[in-house]
């Protein structure tokens, strides 16, 4: 079975989709006519959605690595041994990936993958960090099941703030124009100031929010696990 939304890219043209399965088997389609271009292999399951820069697409999954791989043909590049298996996707910068695991860890690896640069271990309980972090203006934000949402230095990885909810916190954050939008099992989404994660504003939906919300056009659609999208405007207000 697939868990994780596929991501699109575009090669010479030819538009392309990729993915990753139960069977720890990377894919990678024709994104118009559905036809396989090439097959990879991790070596147990893919949860997450690659991450896709550089010519290559960054894996992680249930057999703690973190892989990149050759867009045009499929061929390993990369495979740095991240310790724990890692639910969520890398966050791509221009010299780094980062990467939240299982047992409370946040992992930055150069982009070549032969060195950790940091290791954020602030995580209570060693709780699973299931999120995707989301980056801007230096600092990587990223919720775990410790039901807080952590920001981290991307440069050094120390701790630059915390805000803690009442539930875990899986979705993983957007940023936009400043602010932090994240849900929560505790029922809530939140905004946050992204430079000091103070709370700016929070909705209250009818169950858990695990997915992570889409915002444009000035408005934020959210989505519960009872079946309800919100369609929450303004945003910020």
């Amino acid at each position: 079975s697939i868990h994780a939304s596929a991501n699109r890219f575009s090669d010479r043209g030819e538009a392309r989709v990729l993915f990753g399965n139960d069977n720890g088997r990377i894919l990678c389609l024709n994104a118009v006519t559905g036809d396989k271009i090439w097959e990879a292999a991790a070596e147990q399951r893919i949860n997450s959605a690659p991450a896709i820069g550089d010519g290559k697409a960054w894996f992680c999954g249930c057999d703690a690595r973190l892989r990149t791989l050759d867009l045009t043909n499929g061929k390993e590049i990369i495979s740095a041994d991240i310790d724990q298996l890692a639910g969520g996707s890398p966050a791509l910068l221009d010299d780094r990936a980062i990467i939240g695991t299982d047992q409370g860890h946040v992992l930055a690896i150069s982009a070549d993958g032969k060195s950790r640069l940091w290791n954020y271990d602030k995580i209570d309980g060693d709780a699973m960090v299931l999120a995707t972090p989301a980056i801007a203006e230096g600092l990587a934000i990223v919720g775990a099941e410790d039901r807080q949402i952590h920001a981290i230095d991307i440069s050094t990885g120390n701790q630059r703030w915390t805000f803690k909810t009442r539930g875990d916190v899986e979705a993983s954050a957007i940023i936009s124009a400043g602010r932090v939008y994240v849900g929560s099992k505790d029922k809530r989404f939140y905004v946050l100031d992204l430079a000091t994660g103070k709370e700016l504003w929070s909705f209250s939906a009818a169950r858990a929010i695990t997915a992570t919300a889409a915002i444009a056009q000035g408005v934020a659609i959210v989505a519960d696990t009872a079946g309800n999208v919100y369609c929450l405007e303004p945003v910020g207000k």
